[in-house]
């Protein structure tokens, strides 16, 4: 449709201007302007459907990546911070779709057509020109796609300014407590300054290649073409060979011709410009997801817990970490297990191997006998209750993070686990009760609320292995004796293991395994490890001249 407006304007002057044909001029003045504004129609459509395939597209890569982001296997997904996540997910991914997909990919099927449509009509009004135009017009239009491998390397650039940018941002709001804590907002202003000014550079180099080179060389080549054409066009008409209205269709036709061969040149560019966003899509695509399927092991018919077995568990870590080397124990089915240790003496990697999140690199981690390399992790993870230092919380209501990620559990249920976890006071203290938001990570309460919402939540589950990794380390020491009391009254039917930093939370365990260098240093019974006079008692002893200091300097 944008070729017959120039067609007709030739026709206008070659035809119904010399015959003063007043009918044939409108005739052709009303085709012309009924062809724009079909062209315009046409248009919108066109539009509609890249941003409508471009939207799918980026749509469909976020749900991609967020699904292997999900399942990914833990050791590979942890080279990730979790800001980069958000900025593939989130950036990247929109820009595939958005500029690359439906701003240059969809439109080069356009600009072909066009090409193509637009090269035979010049052939067919005055092959001549038509001839030089095809030759030229690739010619020229080949300087701008030149300049592509420079603009892809100041474009990555440029992505990795934004990128740090946004993890910066991250890091400052998230730890702005901190920040105004040490006094500390003076350095992280000049910190942003500089990234403005590195950013600031960067910008102004691509904006350099991308308006000021890239921008001017694509009118001037193309005001070369036009030139060309109506010079030869003249020596055609003087000649003979031509008319004016072919010579005003080619002038016509010319420019349309060289957009749509410069856009079809630099699509290339733009893939390689969208390089660094795909290869980042990519890397997450690539990532391993966590094994699926696997043994589900009969439940022991008294419901007596389960059993767990390390033997000569060994796990490093690819990131620095100590892991556990030779690490051998078990635990009954019921029994209740105090794991205790340093900062860095494998406590928590223990329970990352229980739960499937790592794999041991030698020996063997087994559930009721059977190796957790072999069970189906969704089952296993059934049977766990877990209760992080740090709990997750989600900007809903405590009944709905109580829930998570079921929302099955009956009212009764619900004041069970409140019960256990002694938080039942708290709740109905609260005007609203379970319907009470809790913010954005549970900031409109405490941490020591927080920690027990997270305690309910496992109890609700009716674990056969509950685990709890310093999950009293907020609670007050009122709330903690109280809550060891409900814990060891709702022992039965579940294995309990509790790696704490207090030796005191521990102290009604039957064994305790005290971990170091990740290597298990002693084991056996609380009042064995106190007479003997061990590693226990060192820690105990410890943390008793810390606590009288602390209430001395209090006093």
């Amino acid at each position: 449709m944008g070729v017959v407006p120039a067609l007709m304007a030739g026709g206008l002057i070659d035809h119904a201007l010399p015959g003063r044909n007043l009918g044939l001029a409108a005739a052709l003045a009303g085709g012309m302007a009924g062809a724009a504004l079909v062209q315009l129609s046409l248009a919108s459509i066109e539009t509609y459907m890249r941003a409508s395939i471009g939207e799918a597209v980026s749509r469909r890569l976020r749900e991609l990546a967020f699904e292997r982001v999900a399942t990914a296997r833990y050791a590979e997904l942890e080279r990730f911070p979790s800001e980069q996540l958000v900025f593939r997910l989130t950036r990247s991914c929109g820009r595939i779709g958005d500029w690359y997909v439906a701003g240059s990919l969809l439109p080069a099927a356009s600009h072909a057509l066009v090409l193509a449509a637009t090269a035979t009509a010049m052939l067919l009004v005055a092959w001549q020109v038509g001839l030089l135009a095809i030759v030229a017009i690739p010619a020229s239009a080949l300087g701008a796609a030149a300049l592509g491998p420079l603009s892809t390397r100041l474009d990555r650039v440029l992505l990795g300014h934004l990128e740090r940018g946004q993890v910066f941002l991250q890091e400052v709001f998230a730890g702005l407590r901190m920040v105004r804590v040490f006094d500390a907002t003076a350095r992280e202003q000049r910190r942003w300054r500089q990234w403005l000014r590195r950013h600031w550079r960067s910008k102004a180099k691509t904006v350099v290649l991308h308006e000021l080179v890239i921008g001017h060389i694509g009118p001037m080549a193309q005001a070369l073409v036009t030139a060309a054409v109506f010079g030869f066009g003249a020596v055609l008409i003087t000649a003979g060979h031509l008319s004016v209205g072919g010579l005003i269709a080619s002038a016509a036709l010319a420019p349309r011709a060289y957009a749509s061969m410069q856009r079809l040149l630099t699509l290339q560019g733009n893939r390689a410009r969208i390089e660094a966003e795909y290869e980042r899509v990519d890397a997450l695509l690539r990532l391993t997801s966590e094994r699926s399927g696997g043994q589900t092991p009969t439940l022991a018919a008294d419901d007596s817990g389960a059993g767990i077995e390390f033997q000569g568990a060994i796990f490093r870590y690819e990131r620095e970490g100590a892991g556990v080397a030779d690490v051998s124990f078990a635990v009954r089915p019921g029994e209740f297990l105090g794991i205790v240790g340093e900062t860095g003496s494998g406590k928590s990697t223990l329970l990352d191997l229980l739960v499937g999140l790592y794999e041991p690199q030698a020996g063997a981690v087994r559930i009721d006998g059977i190796d957790v390399r072999a069970i189906d992790l969704a089952w296993l993870r059934r049977q766990i209750g877990f209760v992080p230092q740090e709990p997750q919380l989600w900007a809903a209501t405590i009944a709905e993070n109580l829930r998570y990620p079921a929302e099955t559990a009956s009212s009764e249920e619900l004041a069970h686990a409140l019960r256990e976890a002694q938080l039942d006071d708290f709740i109905d203290r609260l005007p609203q009760g379970l319907e009470t938001e809790v913010g954005e990570q549970g900031d409109q309460i405490s941490a020591g609320e927080r920690q027990r919402i997270a305690i309910a939540r496992a109890l609700l589950r009716r674990p056969r292995l509950l685990i709890l990794d310093e999950a009293t380390s907020s609670l007050d020491a009122v709330t903690e004796a109280a809550f060891r009391k409900a814990l060891a009254a709702s022992r039965r039917g579940r294995t309990l293991i509790v790696v704490a930093h207090r030796i005191e939370t521990v102290m009604g365990a039957d064994r305790i395994v005290v971990m170091g260098r990740g290597r298990v240093l002693e084991t056996g019974s609380p009042a064995e490890l106190l007479q003997a006079g061990g590693r226990l008692a060192a820690l105990r002893d410890s943390q008793v001249s810390e606590a009288g200091l602390e209430a001395l300097t209090t006093d």
